[in-house]
């Protein structure tokens, strides 16, 4: 459990200073911070092998932070989570890295599948992705959107059914 705190201490802050201060900064990270503490717990329920273990830190999750987590579900680095209510995050879906969750997201199934969600997401508060869809690269979702197709690169989509809103173009110029 000690490592996986540093690891995540060291993904979320991308702080260097010596390993002992580090390692004590992550420690106390993890009993002052809640958000950095249920990343940790995902972590540690994602790469245990012993399905009494995950069940605990399942039921934990849900219960002290209001957070479902599939025990199956795979995750990237640098999660990030808002707020700490109301997220459901599906057994099989999976979630790219330096992706952003607000409360009362839900990554739920459709027809046996669950949704793929690509690196640099953002979904803000009160969405639905259902089913086998993709979310792709940098793309934001707005509140209250119901995602059941799949969601190209960088553009912006809301509402229910989602739609594309706007084509996000990061070039300079």
């Amino acid at each position: 459990m000690l490592s996986t705190i540093y690891k995540e201490y060291k993904n979320k802050f991308e702080d260097k200073p010596n390993l002992a201060l580090a390692l004590i900064y992550a420690i106390v990270c993890y009993f002052r911070m809640p958000h950095f503490r249920v990343i940790v717990l995902i972590r540690e329920m994602q790469k245990s092998g012993c399905k009494l273990r995950k069940e605990m830190i399942s039921k934990k999750l849900c219960i002290k932070y209001g957070i479902e987590v599939g025990r199956n579900a795979k995750i990237g680095h640098r999660l990030n989570v808002r707020h700490l209510n109301g997220i459901v995050i599906g057994d099989g879906a999976i979630i790219g890295d330096n992706v952003t969750l607000y409360h009362n997201v839900t990554l739920g199934q459709r027809k046996g599948f669950y949704p793929r969600i690509k690196d640099g997401v953002t979904i803000y508060p009160g969405s639905i992705i259902l089913g086998g869809v993709s979310v792709g690269k940098n793309s934001i979702i707005l509140a209250n959107s119901v995602v059941l197709e799949d969601v190209p690169e960088e553009c912006i989509v809301a509402g229910n059914p989602a739609t594309v809103v706007k084509s996000i173009d990061y070039t300079i110029g």
